[in-house]
């Protein structure tokens, strides 16, 4: 008798849309708390995280397969103030739910995202510059983003995109590199 309310409390709970079970841990590439509260602050960024591009999913290490995902870009040379628009896609019917990107010269991350349509997507700050940094990120998965990103007006050099994509909390590639692209 147990057995069959239990089915049918489950049942219930289907049908109303509430979840039977834990859902997944929440993806995110922050672990500071706003000031003055505990809440998470999704416009900051740690700088551990901009030098790492790790998420912040506890235990959990980047994977070391090739991942799933390719990251491109529309242009291969570009001049400063330039737009390029930055493709994160899954191969074939693969899908992510979030994203961390950042284009580098010399390691350090340069330019400036452009906003998006999309609320999930945040321009971020990698300090000591702004706007450098970009994040997606989303409980139901997608198989690509595009982005704008705009090329530095004061570095020059051979760039190339870092992405770390996140596919579940626990399934994750860091510093997934784009084609390359020359700032002229």
């Amino acid at each position: 008798m147990q057995f069959g309310r239990a089915l049918v409390t489950l049942a219930a709970l289907a049908v109303c849309g509430v979840a039977a079970f834990p859902a997944e841990p929440e993806i995110r590439f922050t672990s500071t708390p706003a000031p003055g509260t505990t809440e998470l602050d999704p416009n900051h960024v740690p700088d551990s995280v901009c030098v790492s591009m790790q998420p912040a999913h506890g235990p959990n290490e980047p994977k070391k397969t090739d991942p799933p995902y390719v990251v491109t870009v529309s242009s291969r040379k570009v001049s400063k103030g330039d737009t390029v628009r930055v493709v994160v896609k899954g191969l074939a019917s693969e899908t992510f739910k979030g994203i961390y990107i950042q284009g580098r010269i010399n390691d350090l991350p340069v330019g400036r995202w452009l906003p998006h349509d999309n609320p999930q997507v945040r321009v971020l700050d990698c300090s000591p510059r702004k706007e450098n940094a970009l994040s997606f990120v989303s409980r139901n998965g997608i198989n690509s983003i595009t982005l704008e990103w705009v090329a530095p007006e004061d570095v020059k050099g051979d760039l190339i995109f870092l992405t770390t994509i996140v596919k579940s909390y626990d399934a994750f590639w860091t510093k997934v590199r784009s084609t390359p692209l020359q700032v002229l």
